[in-house]
């Protein structure tokens, strides 16, 4: 009976070290794909960086243009003036003064939504980049704790 007893326990032993062996593959693989989830995370969080950069440089852009429409619509409103003081040899020119004019107008409205979506993108942007962050914080933290339990397990 004593020895059937052993058997039974050297059994369960050899289940519970095949079920350990098994914990330990399935825990390696968690760690594994953490380590890779921080990784894509890293150049995820580094590319939100450069789209950031670019949405600023294309910022300024707009605000060059915006600058230039606004010059437009003075030199526009500078072309009326003067064609309105050359009298009827300058009623040809008001007509393109009066077209310059609203083609200023009309690239001033355009570069107001442009830059209006430019903010919108960026504000997305920054709750990506938080995200990412949090993420990233949140498989490191799977990882170091995935190697702890290694640890206790190849210590078992």
């Amino acid at each position: 009976m004593e020895e059937n007893a052993r058997d039974v326990a050297i059994e369960k032993a050899e289940v519970f070290m095949d079920c350990i062996d098994k914990i330990n593959n399935s825990i390696d693989l968690m760690g594994i794909h953490f380590e890779n989830l921080f990784d894509k995370l890293q150049r995820m969080q580094e590319k939100t960086g450069f789209i950031g950069e670019g949405v600023k440089e294309t910022s300024a852009v707009v605000s060059k243009i915006k600058a230039n429409a606004s010059k437009s619509k003075i030199l526009a409103l500078n072309a009326s003036i003067e064609a309105a003081r050359s009298g009827e040899a300058g009623k040809g020119f008001t007509v393109v003064a009066k077209e310059m004019g609203e083609m200023a107008t009309a690239s001033g409205t355009s570069a107001n939504e442009i830059n209006s979506a430019l903010s919108s993108i960026f504000g997305n942007l920054d709750e990506i980049t938080v995200s990412i962050t949090d993420a990233n914080e949140l498989a490191e933290k799977q990882t170091v704790s995935i190697k702890e339990i290694e640890e206790y397990l190849q210590a078992a």
